[in-house]
């Protein structure tokens, strides 16, 4: 088998990880290069560059290349590149890593505040990219170069087309799926299994082409709300030359899809996810935890008020403003002020609860990871910021006495906390390692 992906974000992320611990390694191909790739995984942009032969070493937001006397100003959510007070440039970090202010990319800005250019840092530190924009702020090309700034691969958006300079050639693809084509026969990686999450590129590369004799989609998003299916996944689903599977991580969706189109019931599947949830053990469930930048925390007044015996930790990144510590001054509630990751952790592991209900941005992938803390995820409908919160337990902000209600019952009897912490594995479609391998190996 084979895994051919678009993009290693967060969902992809995921698969990888369900099909990794069930025993599944497959050589995993990434069509679009981010360059923080982890081991084990490549793109034909990586295989061709050389990206990640070197050691590790990322570029931090003050290493980037800038003009003598412009200046870098950052936090730890973003960053820019000043000149006096214009900003010429937008510093991303990256995502992928735990660690703080590691470069992704930089936007250079025109005048008027639009991208011109961004460059793209990688994992081990240098440039291995430069994307080029026209007067109206439209990509126009990507050049991909090596370590010694040899370009390598050059990408028009205009025409679609990819040129690859190898061994002193010029090959031209009238495509991205040719291109991957090209790169997965030359480099060995045909086979007669292919998974992928995607119906573009991975989606072309296989059904076009000879790469493979078996197609398995992983569906990973939602289908139309009258339960329409997309074209392309009609085309794999209806075509006799191949073994093909669509396979639904998402059970609600899963349900739609066989109920509307009971003709495709034998090559459709539900699967869900191996998620790496690790359940602490925690002497109580009446601890609660809040990570937020912002003092506007909904009903937070309230929610202390009605329950004394619950302990309200609340964590920020930076210092606290009056209005919040204020809060300090009440028994039930501990704050933590410029908070540590190491202490971040250690209250994911002692709170039994998460609460998802500070205004403005989420800090920390606060609901992803209490999910994978196995805490108990409450939010309002206006401070939801997560996917991982099951529906009745979002609360209209003016049925706060409904949350209040339910945070009493779980803080008190471990029955009640334990079938929501059920109920919350089954609405994100979690599985256990057999049942993804039963799945898998009873259709092979």
């Amino acid at each position: 088998m084979i895994n051919l992906f678009d993009n290693y974000g967060q969902k992809t992320r995921d698969l990888h990880h369900s099909l990794m611990a069930s025993g599944y390694n497959n050589k995993t191909i990434i069509v679009n290069e981010d360059g923080f790739l982890p081991k084990r995984v490549t793109s034909p942009y990586a295989f061709y560059i050389h990206l990640y032969e070197d050691d590790f070493n990322p570029t931090y937001f003050n290493q980037i290349v800038k003009p003598d006397y412009w200046e870098i100003r950052g936090t730890n959510l973003e960053s820019g590149v000043y000149d006096k007070n214009m900003r010429r440039a937008n510093v991303i970090y990256t995502s992928n890593l735990n660690s703080q202010r590691i470069v992704s990319r930089v936007e250079w800005l025109d005048g008027n505040n639009g991208i011109r250019s961004v460059d793209h840092y990688g994992i081990s530190g240098w440039r291995f990219a430069q994307t080029s924009y026209n007067i109206k702020h439209q990509k126009i090309m990507t050049t991909y170069y090596t370590k010694d700034k040899k370009e390598v691969i050059v990408e028009n958006y205009q025409t679609k087309n990819i040129i690859l300079n190898q061994d002193g050639k010029v090959i031209v693809f009238k495509s991205k799926s040719d291109f991957v084509a090209f790169f997965i026969k030359s480099v060995g990686y045909n086979d007669d299994h292919v998974l992928y999450n995607s119906l573009s590129v991975p989606f072309l590369v296989t059904y076009a082409g000879d790469i493979s004799k078996k197609d398995w989609l992983f569906w990973q998003e939602d289908i139309d709300s009258n339960g329409e299916l997309p074209g392309n996944m009609v085309a794999l689903l209806t075509d006799i030359r191949k073994d093909s599977l669509v396979i639904f991580q998402d059970k609600r969706q899963y349900d739609q899809a066989v109920n509307q189109h009971p003709e495709y019931k034998e090559k459709i599947l539900h699967i869900g996810n191996v998620y790496p949830i690790t359940k602490h053990h925690r002497d109580k469930t009446s601890r609660a935890l809040i990570l937020t930048n912002s003092d506007h925390i909904e009903k937070l007044d309230q929610l202390v008020s009605a329950l004394p015996e619950v302990e309200f930790h609340i964590a920020a990144l930076t210092e606290m403003s009056d209005k919040l510590m204020d809060f300090g001054k009440i028994k039930n509630v501990v704050l933590h002020p410029n908070v540590s990751n190491d202490l971040v952790d250690r209250l994911r592991k002692i709170c039994a609860i998460y609460l998802d209900i500070n205004h403005g941005s989420e800090i920390m992938a606060a609901t992803r990871q209490a999910f994978l803390n196995n805490q108990l995820i409450l939010s309002f409908t206006e401070t939801s910021h997560g996917l991982f919160t099951v529906d009745n337990n979002k609360f209209n902000s003016e049925d706060v006495r409904n949350m209040i209600s339910l945070m009493n019952d779980v803080s008190e009897n471990i029955t009640s906390y334990e079938q929501k912490i059920i109920e919350q594995h089954q609405y994100n479609n979690q599985t256990d390692i057999s049942s993804f391998r039963n799945a898998i190996n009873s259709n092979l």
